[in-house]
């Protein structure tokens, strides 16, 4: 695991591959603060030490970073504004348009910027000092557990929608992640609607973790895990710690009490009826004259009504 410390050189210089630093900026950038108030939280922390380049980026909300093992002739650690670094749509910045296979990247303090060289390509960038970047929850003393990296992902993305927005009720905006009885259950509301999913985990499941967390981490757990292998979940003081591959991404745990959400299952009803799936998502979901009126209900929060008679389904 990797754990990113704060490291205040002279000289910074290392010698990376285009290719996976690329990949590198553009993970660890989806966690660049887009808020100006602190100039800092706009940035990417490169640490260059021990054969490899440490990348990571924070909005005091979630953190990403990762290593990549580069050919370093300077140690030291220095802040590089994250959108130049990042934004791959810059026509005069896009890592895909460097022409060499190797990027070198060089801190030259006595001028206070950063020196990208690829080829004949050259472009300086003005940094921030390490020592104004957060320290970062340490990863390496977390403890972990592994999981089905697909069920963790299709869980998260049966439950994420119904996550609220609205900043001024904390709780509402994270989804409660429970590990129980080799079960992983995951429940969000915005107090108008309520997705809660329960998931059985191949194996069993030994470790018992409950947590808020909030919704956007976990989407963008979703974004960048897809593709990895195993999945790691741990619990670090307040902060809830994933790693996917050689990313880590770390995030507060919400405070609050989440709402009882098994109070608003009701345990029977009073009519079950069973509906083609496919035509009654139509129904919901189509671009019809019916479908742009239940959808208009949607916006409007009102209620709703299905109904069903002569073999007809219609919804209102």
């Amino acid at each position: 695991m990797t754990e990113i410390e704060t490291v205040v050189e002279t000289k910074m210089k290392a010698t990376c591959a285009r290719d996976e630093l690329t990949r590198a900026l553009s993970l660890v950038g989806r966690a660049v603060s887009t808020r100006a108030t602190v100039q800092v939280l706009g940035g990417v922390l490169l640490r260059a030490g021990d054969g490899k380049v440490d990348l990571a980026a924070t909005d005091m909300e979630l953190s990403l970073r990762l290593s990549l093992d580069c050919e370093v002739e300077g140690e030291g650690a220095i802040v590089a504004p994250g959108r130049l670094l990042v934004d791959s749509r810059s026509e005069r910045r896009s890592w895909g348009l460097l022409p060499d296979s190797e990027v070198v990247l060089e801190h030259k303090p006595e001028q206070g910027v950063l020196e990208v060289t690829c080829g004949p390509a050259s472009y300086r960038l003005n940094t921030y000092s390490a020592e104004d970047f957060p320290k970062l929850p340490e990863v390496e003393n977390a403890q972990t557990f592994a999981v089905d990296r697909a069920a963790f992902l299709e869980t998260v993305a049966r439950v994420a929608r119904a996550a609220s927005r609205d900043e001024s009720r904390p709780v509402l905006t994270g989804i409660l992640v429970r590990f129980e009885g080799g079960k992983l259950i995951m429940a969000a509301t915005d107090s108008y609607r309520l997705s809660v999913k329960e998931t059985e985990l191949s194996g069993g499941q030994s470790a018992d973790l409950e947590a808020i967390v909030p919704a956007r981490a976990l989407t963008e757990l979703s974004r960048i895990a897809h593709d990895s292998g195993e999945l790691q979940v741990g619990v670090q003081e307040n902060h809830v710690v994933f790693g996917a591959g050689d990313v880590w991404l770390t995030t507060r745990r919400i405070d609050g009490q989440f709402p009882n959400y098994k109070q608003l299952l009701p345990e029977t009803f009073e009519h079950e009826v069973k509906l083609p799936r496919e035509e009654f998502l139509e129904v919901v979901i189509g671009d019809g004259p019916a479908q742009l009126a239940f959808a208009t209900a949607l916006r409007r929060r009102r209620g709703h009504r299905l109904g069903a008679d002569a073999g007809r389904r219609r919804g209102t």
